[in-house]
């Protein structure tokens, strides 16, 4: 959902019947798309490069569209049901979709830079049905994406690795905190391993952000970058995260965008978050 800029509400805005559906994420707490209160770090990214981002399901032509194949409640393999109860690909269908694209266009992605961050709705999903997540299998989700990025002819791409998922205000509802803190840990470690034995036998140039890092330092002093202490549910919250079956519009009113939290809801970050990524990302990109 951090790299979505329109593709659920494109998805949801019609039922299949042809019927209106409830636009996923609802407009009147959530930017444009976006699963924050503005733009999301690959908008900002994006700005500095001269570019406008475009959602995949609203149709584009690689030869001249940057698009973006993010879903909101995306896991990392080919296909998932979001907490919404609708479909989505996963990271690995995303990239399955962009090599078909990426065929029908002829274009040549040779000098095209890619953006991958997944993992953490594979965690948070499985422990909302009370399963137990595997980072073995998602690390790997997110390698064998890699790989195919690569035999695509993807020489530029930039891999995030997890925030603390322990410290997001939903791992409470979990009552998992702890448990989310250790397998952000786990699922970090193992793919900076991933990474390193990937750089040894892929033409790719591979550049893994250090996210956990970053907002590790923004929760820990939240003043110092200009966020009030309140580390709990933003403004958004009691929206997205209804039973599918009791969904209540009514918990999905106006709120007002200006926001001093770190998180817009229970899970995602606000915008100037995204701001302070995309710097983080930008400055990789030269290092």
């Amino acid at each position: 959902s951090l790299l979505d800029v329109g593709n659920d509400p494109a998805i949801t805005f019609l039922l299949p019947d042809g019927n209106p559906g409830l636009v996923i994420p609802p407009p009147p707490r959530y930017d444009r798309g976006r699963f924050a209160n503005g733009p999301v770090f690959v908008d900002y990214i994006a700005s500095k490069l001269g570019i406008i981002l475009k959602p995949s399901e609203t149709g584009s032509d690689l030869q001249k569209d940057s698009v973006s194949y993010g879903y909101g409640g995306a896991e990392t393999g080919i296909l998932n049901l979001t907490p919404g109860g609708f479909p989505v690909p996963g990271l690995y269908g995303q990239v399955n979709k962009f090599a078909d694209d990426l065929s029908d266009s002829g274009a040549n992605a040779e000098k095209a830079l890619f953006i991958a961050w997944a993992g953490a709705n594979d965690y948070l999903n499985a422990l909302a049905k009370g399963e137990a997540p595997d980072p073995t299998i998602i690390v790997n989700n997110i390698l064998d994406s890699i790989e195919l990025m690569a035999s695509l002819d993807a020489k530029r791409i930039i891999v995030l690795n997890l925030p603390d998922l322990g410290d997001t205000p939903i791992c409470g509802l979990f009552n998992a905190c702890e448990l989310l803190r250790i397998l952000s840990t786990t699922h970090n470690l193992l793919l900076e391993d991933g990474i390193a034995q990937l750089r040894g036998h892929i033409g790719s140039k591979l550049v893994l952000v250090d996210v956990y890092s970053v907002l590790k330092k923004v929760v820990e002093n939240p003043q110092k970058f200009g966020f009030s202490s309140d580390l709990g549910p933003g403004p958004a919250s009691g929206c997205l995260y209804q039973d599918p079956a009791e969904f209540l519009p009514s918990n999905c009113g106006f709120v007002d965008f200006n926001s001093d939290q770190i998180y817009w809801d229970e899970v995602h970050p606000a915008t100037h978050v995204h701001e302070i990524l995309a710097r983080k990302v930008w400055g990789a990109l030269y290092d």
